[in-house]
């Protein structure tokens, strides 16, 4: 468990390393879905147009950014409590689990 601590820490570096992280995944997953959207389009009769221009697809990726982005943040957000929570529960000499001894099956 240390060690997949110490790795965080040394991937995410800082919060906002890490909440840059959740939302550029935020914004690829609405690129993502654009994308799947327009294709869809696509494939119907009269949806031609609404796939290719880019007044609609800027529309629809600002509303999916709209709900993404947040959703990412609140995602991060949880992450980051339950990690610190978990992380104090530790630090405070709690006696960690004696079912596997601390090994991983």
């Amino acid at each position: 468990m240390r060690a997949r601590i110490r790795m965080v820490r040394t991937i995410g570096g800082t919060w906002w390393a890490e909440l840059a992280a959740y939302l550029a995944l935020g914004v690829l997953a609405a690129t993502a879905l654009c994308l799947a959207a327009s294709l869809l389009l696509m494939g119907l009769p009269h949806g031609w147009q609404a796939a290719t221009t880019w007044s609609y697809i800027e529309h629809r990726f600002v509303w999916l950014v709209s709900r993404l982005v947040p959703v990412s943040v609140v995602a991060y957000l949880v992450v980051r409590l339950r990690r610190h929570a978990r992380e104090r529960r530790t630090r405070s000499g709690s006696p960690t689990s004696t079912r596997y001894r601390g090994r991983h099956l």
